[in-house]
Protein backbone atom coordinates (compact mmCIF):
# COMPACT_ATOMS: atom_id res chain seq x y z
CA UNK A 1 0.00 0.00 0.00
CA UNK A 2 2.94 2.46 0.48
CA UNK A 3 3.05 2.39 -3.41
CA UNK A 4 -0.02 4.24 -3.70
CA UNK A 5 0.13 6.69 0.00
CA UNK A 6 1.81 9.65 -1.51
CA UNK A 7 0.18 9.40 -5.45
CA UNK A 8 -3.51 11.33 -4.39
CA UNK A 9 -5.42 12.26 -7.39
CA UNK A 10 -2.42 11.23 -9.53
CA UNK A 11 -3.29 8.81 -12.97
CA UNK A 12 -2.42 5.61 -13.27
CA UNK A 13 -3.06 2.33 -15.33
CA UNK A 14 -3.39 -0.79 -13.84
CA UNK A 15 -2.39 -3.49 -16.51
CA UNK A 16 -3.88 -7.54 -15.97
CA UNK A 17 -3.05 -10.05 -18.48
CA UNK A 18 -6.29 -9.56 -20.54
CA UNK A 19 -7.08 -5.96 -19.70
CA UNK A 20 -5.96 -2.69 -17.98
CA UNK A 21 -7.70 -0.37 -15.50
CA UNK A 22 -6.84 3.34 -15.78
CA UNK A 23 -8.14 6.17 -13.51
CA UNK A 24 -6.84 8.58 -10.79
CA UNK A 25 -6.13 7.33 -7.58
CA UNK A 26 -8.27 9.02 -4.63
CA UNK A 27 -6.97 6.70 -1.49
CA UNK A 28 -6.14 3.55 0.01
CA UNK A 29 -9.15 1.18 1.94
CA UNK A 30 -9.43 -1.58 3.11
CA UNK A 31 -6.39 -3.34 1.72
CA UNK A 32 -7.55 -1.56 -1.95
CA UNK A 33 -6.23 1.37 -3.88
CA UNK A 34 -9.37 3.27 -4.99
CA UNK A 35 -9.48 4.78 -8.38
CA UNK A 36 -11.99 7.36 -9.83
CA UNK A 37 -12.63 8.13 -13.47
CA UNK A 38 -12.07 11.57 -12.97
CA UNK A 39 -9.45 13.76 -11.04
CA UNK A 40 -10.34 14.71 -7.33
CA UNK A 41 -12.03 11.56 -6.40
CA UNK A 42 -15.14 12.34 -8.50
CA UNK A 43 -16.85 9.71 -11.25
CA UNK A 44 -17.28 5.92 -11.72
CA UNK A 45 -14.66 4.12 -8.18
CA UNK A 46 -13.57 0.96 -8.43
CA UNK A 47 -11.15 -0.68 -6.14
CA UNK A 48 -8.13 -2.71 -6.77
CA UNK A 49 -7.33 -5.24 -3.78
CA UNK A 50 -3.39 -4.90 -3.36
CA UNK A 51 -1.48 -6.49 -3.23
CA UNK A 52 -2.52 -8.69 -6.40
CA UNK A 53 -0.71 -11.45 -7.90
CA UNK A 54 -2.85 -10.62 -11.23
CA UNK A 55 -1.54 -7.39 -12.11
CA UNK A 56 1.71 -7.13 -14.66
CA UNK A 57 2.62 -3.59 -13.82
CA UNK A 58 1.44 -0.10 -12.36
CA UNK A 59 2.64 3.10 -14.61
CA UNK A 60 1.94 6.14 -12.95
CA UNK A 61 1.26 8.81 -15.37
CA UNK A 62 1.40 12.75 -14.40
CA UNK A 63 4.27 15.19 -15.46
CA UNK A 64 7.16 14.44 -17.31
CA UNK A 65 9.49 14.04 -13.78
CA UNK A 66 7.15 11.86 -11.84
CA UNK A 67 5.83 9.08 -14.72
CA UNK A 68 7.51 5.86 -13.86
CA UNK A 69 6.29 2.18 -14.36
CA UNK A 70 6.59 -0.34 -12.07
CA UNK A 71 6.72 -4.10 -12.82
CA UNK A 72 6.11 -6.81 -11.13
Amino acid sequence: MRMFQNNEGQRVVIEFERKSIDGFIAGVENECVKLTSAPEGKGTVKYIPWPNANILYVEFLGSDQNRGKVGF
